[in-house]
């Protein structure tokens, strides 16, 4: 009896170390994240594989594994209820990562995502990128996610069609990347040709279906009864144009150089206020590589259930925190019929104590809320 006594009580004195151990290491963990902020604690217990990755530059992949801080859960909680975040912002067992100056973007070369690609690479410091054309933008993802490239550039939103769908859904289903960075692109359409060509040698137009349809009223008035050509890209129809006197194409400037075109007209296009913001997406470990003044947070909601007031009950929780929404979207879960999840933008960082607030209320009634990154806009 003696012994079971004794027994019973050295086991409730662990129990009590090991509850004051975890709740000193919280402790040390939440102090931390208090001090240096939510993006500096989270990288900071992620630099031990991103030092590892810089002093090993030379290799093409670093594959870290789990080299993850002793305190991590400690940490990953103190995050989790002092900044209220989700789990990727507070772990560092990343996928392998390239630590060059990659970036992967939608190709071919001379693409509106390429011209993005140059203007973050201007923003990083990074004056000679090595560019990764890409087939698509899970292809984009693939690349930053699998550690072929450092970063990838994605379309995000276009002034006149609306969210990128592509790239929502990766953001919610398929990748575990952030978005460091917004660049917003004036798409100014250019007619393109052979450097011998004039307007009235023109036989036939090429573009993208959308750079077409998006200069109709330029074709019908400078160049009509001309036959059109749908290619795969605005950049193919300036390569196709340099090489065919006869023919044009719909692109801009950047892909005419590219190929050897030179350009007959500029901001052909009919909507003068076409735009297309690009988002620059990465790791958590680089989330702090550019800096600004404006700020944005991304995120995608998961609903407990299909319920009546489910989106005003969302919407509320930003009225309250008086903060801005620029942009909501609602999207198939790909579960079931019926079955949908929201995506929020919002003018506001992280850091902001109005935003942790609204993001506190909402996880106590979704089912998931997931930060898709909060990021510096031009």
């Amino acid at each position: 009896m003696l012994e079971m006594r004794r027994y019973v009580q050295g086991v409730a004195a662990w129990c009590c170390c090991m509850v004051l151990l975890h709740g000193v290491a919280a402790w040390v963990a939440a102090a931390e994240v208090s001090r240096l902020g939510l993006w500096e604690a989270a990288s900071k217990h992620a630099a031990l594989p991103v030092a590892v990755g810089l002093a090993r530059s030379s290799a093409r992949f670093l594959r870290p594994g789990r080299l993850l801080h002793p305190s991590r859960t400690a940490l990953a909680s103190a995050v989790k209820t002092f900044i209220m975040i989700d789990d990727r912002f507070g772990a560092t067992d990343w996928h392998p990562m390239s630590y060059d100056n990659s970036i992967a973007f939608l190709g071919p070369a001379g693409t509106y995502s390429n011209e993005a690609a140059l203007r973050f690479a201007a923003r990083l410091g990074i004056e000679e990128p090595r560019l990764v054309e890409c087939t698509s933008f899970d292809e984009v993802f693939d690349c930053v996610d699998d550690g072929v490239t450092r970063f990838g550039v994605v379309g995000k939103e276009n002034s006149l069609e609306g969210p990128v769908t592509a790239t929502l859904d990766n953001f919610a289903f398929r990748t575990d990347a952030v978005i460091l960075a917004e660049e917003v692109i004036n798409v100014s359409h250019c007619l393109v040709a052979h450097p011998d060509a004039e307007l009235d040698t023109i036989v036939r137009v090429a573009s993208h279906p959308q750079g077409i349809a998006q200069c109709r009223r330029f074709l019908a008035t400078e160049l009509p009864g001309r036959t059109t050509l749908a290619v795969s890209s605005t950049a193919e129809s300036a390569r196709l144009a340099a090489a065919d006197p006869t023919c044009a194409g719909i692109s801009n400037a950047l892909a005419a150089e590219l190929h050897g075109a030179k350009v007959l007209c500029r901001n052909i296009q009919d909507n003068p206020e076409n735009q297309t913001a690009f988002a620059l997406v990465g790791r958590l470990p680089d989330a702090e590589l550019i800096s600004g003044d404006r700020h944005k947070t991304s995120l995608a909601l998961f609903l407990r259930a299909d319920k009546p007031g489910a989106l005003q009950m969302i919407l509320s929780e930003f009225t309250y925190a008086d903060i801005n929404l620029t942009m909501l979207q609602s999207r198939p879960t790909k579960k079931q019929l019926g079955d949908y999840m929201f995506f929020v933008e919002l003018d506001g960082s992280i850091h902001d104590f109005d935003v942790q607030t609204a993001l506190d209320c909402l996880r106590l009634k979704l089912r998931e809320v997931k930060v898709l990154g909060s990021y510096p806009v031009e």
